[in-house]
């Protein structure tokens, strides 16, 4: 009697450690992406020529490794108490390798672009429907590819492990419309300092929406690895 209850609660803390682990993680690690870009834009200014989008991109992927290893660290810390066998450094490496071939392939596109290209492709005025559809089915994609990633080393410690892929999958396109729906709301004329606060905020949000959502599926992982 005296285990159940020791391990009720355990399950009662593990959802809000992992939710704000998640979150603080994240938003760590994105803190690091402005700070890039203003490292990025005051060494080479405006890209031009291949070699500047070639500078700008590596930095900008140096800011995915940074993003993926505090994501990756404070996720760990959470996970080593319910998986003790799970290593910090083959959780690292998945996340990390995920979040660096992410920022890759999203920088891609417009380091191969031309500025003539990107006008053309930039021209067209989209309904915000389309968009948001377009940014939901991508962010499922890119959260089921990161989700795979990590994977690959948790169904070494849980059974039913590719419910991870479908737990960030979810969490991802969540995070994705609160994003959406908190910019939908800026226009020119918002202040910027609003603009700030309304961007703080959404992210905080998004980023605890992911760790609620792949939380809850921690626990049904957890129930299942005992």
């Amino acid at each position: 009697m005296t285990t159940m209850s020791r391990d009720d609660s355990r399950c009662a803390r593990l959802w809000p450690s992992w939710t704000l682990f998640c979150a603080v993680g994240e938003i760590l690690g994105m803190v690091v992406a402005p700070g890039c870009t203003v490292f990025a834009n005051r060494l080479v200014g405006e890209p031009d020529s291949m070699f500047e989008r070639v500078t700008v991109m590596t930095v900008m992927v140096g800011a995915g490794a940074i993003d993926g290893f505090s994501s990756g660290t404070f996720q760990w810390r959470v996970l080593y108490s319910v998986f003790p066998k799970l290593t910090k450094t083959s959780w690292l490496k998945a996340t990390v390798t995920m979040a660096v071939l992410g920022w890759f392939f999203g920088m891609l596109p417009s380091t191969l672009t031309t500025g003539a290209t990107t006008e053309l492709v930039q021209s067209p005025n989209l309904p915000s429907g389309v968009v948001a559809f377009w940014a939901a089915v991508l962010s499922v994609v890119l959260g089921a590819a990161f989700g795979g990633s990590q994977w690959v080393v948790l169904r070494r410690h849980a059974h039913n492990a590719w419910t991870w892929i479908v737990a960030n999958a979810m969490s991802w396109s969540i995070a994705m419309v609160i994003l959406f729906l908190a910019a939908a709301w800026l226009t020119e004329a918002t202040a910027a300092g609003i603009v700030v606060l309304i961007g703080a905020l959404a992210s905080l949000l998004a980023e605890l929406s992911v760790g609620a959502v792949t939380g809850w599926f921690l626990l049904r992982l957890r129930a299942s690895g005992d």
